[in-house]
This record gives C-alpha cells, structure tokens and sequence, in this order.
C-alpha cells in the first residue's frame, strides 16, 4: 500500500481536491490536466527545477484563455527506498505552485519501476489530459500550452515535447511535428 511519511506516522493527510472540470467552448481543448511525475532517488533540487519550470509554463498558459486549464494537478509518485519529499518539502512546493497548481505526493513504498508508477499516478485520474514527465526534465514556459494546443486537432491521439539539447534519434516532420513514436519522457 502506497502511504506518505504523514501517512506512515499516524497522520491523516487530506490531498488538495480539483475543482471542477468543465469543458472548454469548443469541446476539444482540455481544461483539466494531469502532470504524473514518478521520482526513484532524484535530488530534491532536480524536483524543485522541475517544478518551478512546470508552474511558470502553467502559469504562461493561463494568460492565453482559449487553452488555460482551470484544474492542474501534479502527481507525484516516489518509488525510492524512502520518502525523498519530507513534509516540510511538500509543504513549500504547494506554496510555491500557489493557486496554479495542486501537488499531490505518494510514496510507493517499493519500487514500482517507472511504467507502474506513471500508471498508479494515472488510475482513476479525473483530468481531460494526462502529462507523463521526466523528474529531471526543465519545461519550456510554452510547453504546457502547446501541447494543449495540439490536443485540439481530433486526429492527434498523444503528443510529447521536443527534448533539447539531446534530441531523440527519431525521424519527425520539422513543421506539423508528425513523428512514428514518442520518447515518454515528455509525454
């Protein structure tokens, strides 16, 4: 059973709830969105960057209003031997995402690997879109919103963000950004 370090001594934890999840005027931009990160052993600084670089493409997001998304949550799963996010952790990456974004945290309590994990984060997620991110990843302050954009278009099923410097070795088209697989890391 996945419990967090509040959890595990004795302490009731109530998880931040998304609001409601209405959907956009044109029915096809998602106005709720996942971000599901799965941490094994990562450096609390990594988080932190990546946190921060999410909140502010959130944030940029949020000034176009055809695609802000009225709900972000971002799950965090920790598949590490041990809690790598202590409470008093958690409590200043809330304060940091504010009101933009809801942070929930579970320890696994072993390690899931990294498909099981994103899959445990993504069970019974009540959001239009789902996000897989790398915890090492740092998000263009674009990302968010143009992945959203993307979305719109009914013939895309999943799209992923391109990775810089390191580009994966796979064939894409430069302009419409068609592509045969996406990496996961960005997702």
């Amino acid at each position: 059973t996945a419990m967090t370090e509040s959890e595990a001594a004795g302490v009731d934890v109530v998880a931040p709830a998304p609001t409601s999840t209405t959907r956009a005027a044109d029915d096809a931009t998602p106005t709720s969105v996942r971000v599901a990160i799965v941490l094994y052993e990562n450096p609390l600084d990594e988080m932190w960057r990546c946190l921060r670089s999410l909140v502010r493409s959130v944030e940029r997001t949020g000034e176009d209003l055809r695609l802000a998304p009225n709900v972000v949550t971002i799950a965090i799963g920790d598949c590490s031997g041990g809690p790598m996010i202590k409470d008093v952790d958690l409590a200043a990456l809330r304060e940091m995402a504010g009101d933009r974004a809801s942070i929930d945290y579970t320890w696994f309590g072993r390690n899931l690997g990294h498909s099981a994990g994103c899959n445990a984060l993504a069970k019974d997620a009540p959001e239009d879109a789902l996000l897989f991110l790398n915890p090492d990843c740092y998000v263009s302050p674009r990302m968010l919103g143009r992945l959203l954009a993307a979305l719109r278009d009914p013939l895309v099923a999943a799209v992923d963000a391109r990775q810089i410097p390191c580009e994966h070795p796979k064939w894409f088209d430069p302009v419409t950004g068609e592509q045969s697989w996406a990496s996961g890391a960005c997702l």
